[in-house]
């Protein structure tokens, strides 16, 4: 028997420029610190940080605080999708949006838990309200 792991409770389409984008940047910055991975056919890179300090520079869309420091090709990104699923570690709830690239790829990722502890009730509720 086949058991789900994944649960999928909510999707957004990008469209070129689109300023939802930015929201959703704002929303995330408003949790606090994050656990964001970026991810290649060669390195994977996580780093711990808060998502603020925004600003557009052609064709980035940056992000760029003393903890977190991403240029983002924002034409490219073309999904996100807010999942709520098991730890690979231990099983505790993993609250995340994972964005995705024009061809279906993961652009990156931003973890809200990361596994070890349950989500705290006010982080699961600030996760509820963005995706509702």
């Amino acid at each position: 028997m086949c058991q789900l792991t994944y649960f999928y409770f909510f999707w957004t389409r990008f469209t070129k420029n689109s300023p939802k984008l930015r929201a959703w940047f704002t929303w995330i910055q408003a949790l606090g610190e994050v656990h964001v991975i970026v991810s290649n056919e060669a390195t994977t890179l996580e780093n711990v940080g808060q998502f603020g300090k925004f600003s557009k520079t052609g064709d980035f869309f940056n992000v760029q605080t003393k903890s977190l420091d991403m240029h983002i090709r924002h034409s490219m990104i073309a999904s996100v999708f807010a999942l709520r699923e098991p730890s690979h570690t231990d099983g505790k709830e993993v609250l995340s949006f994972q964005f995705f690239d024009q061809r279906g790829g993961a652009a990156f990722k931003v973890f809200l838990t990361f596994g070890g502890k349950d989500p705290e009730p006010e982080r699961l509720s600030r996760y509820d309200e963005i995706i509702e």
